[in-house]
């Protein structure tokens, strides 16, 4: 069992999960496409990408081709260069700026800071968790706390013990609601490791902030399953003029 019962609700109107697949569409120079594959352009262009990001290729403030240049050296048009920028931008991966172009960002502190509404120089703690599901690992859970808020956090053990066990025993935070996106990722070659699966693997990711009853955010989290190991039950139902999504997860 994981840790307590997972209950993540999504968002009104969340993005719509991601076709994946990338197969081998990726160059150590140029982003390599192939035409026959069933795998739309804009996410093997995207998927090649995500890769020179995380081989470190492309680095934190490196500027991107411009679209009109990258659909030429691939001989597409520029349509599914411009879908794939966007979703990276949208993504926190890059940042497009007028009239100057296309740069990589560091999504991950960057995004923290803006979603705890943090100051620039704040320290963020970050916790990385395994869990296992029958002696197999299952999924990884990444938090982002604020380490002013809570001061010797990282001396806890949380073996056996739930995050929010934690806090609402030490530092009586009790939270109140989440506000989730979901969507299929290739995995990382870190997160493999970690899984047990192959890198690019399709894994399903859970990103978002959690609420305390003041409704202040206390938690950045991302969620890392694999999809070979859960599936996953909606039910929704009408709160006033909204429709509300409620998901948890179920071990196969």
């Amino acid at each position: 069992m994981l840790e307590g019962e997972h209950l993540i609700y999504v968002s009104v109107d969340p993005p719509a999960l991601k076709e994946l697949g990338v197969g081998e569409a990726y160059n150590a120079k140029n982003i390599v496409i192939y035409r026959e594959s069933p795998v739309p352009l804009h996410h093997q262009i995207k998927a090649a990408i995500l890769r020179q990001l995380e081989s470190g290729i492309l680095q934190p403030g490196d500027k991107l081709p411009a679209e009109k240049e990258l659909a030429e050296s691939l001989g597409i048009s520029q349509a599914p260069v411009k879908q794939a920028i966007l979703e990276l931008a949208r993504e926190g991966y890059v940042q497009r700026s007028k009239g100057k172009g296309t740069f990589v960002r560091s999504p991950k502190i960057e995004e923290t800071i803006n979603k705890l509404r943090l100051s620039e120089h704040e320290p963020v703690i970050m916790l990385k968790r395994l869990f296992l599901l029958n002696g197999q690992p299952s999924t990884i859970i990444t938090s982002f706390l604020s380490q002013s808020r809570f001061p010797s956090l990282l001396q806890v053990n949380f073996i056996g013990q739930s995050l929010y066990r934690v806090l609402e025993r030490d530092y009586q935070v009790k939270l109140s609601r989440a506000e989730n996106y979901l969507e299929v990722i290739p995995c990382t070659a870190e997160d493999a490791v970690l899984l047990s699966i192959r890198v690019n693997s399709p894994t399903l990711i859970i990103t978002g902030v959690s609420y305390d009853a003041d409704q202040l955010p206390v938690e950045y989290a991302r969620v890392l399953y694999r999809t070979d190991r859960f599936r996953f039950f909606i039910e929704s139902y009408k709160a006033h003029e909204n429709v509300v999504h409620l998901l948890t997860h179920m071990a196969t």
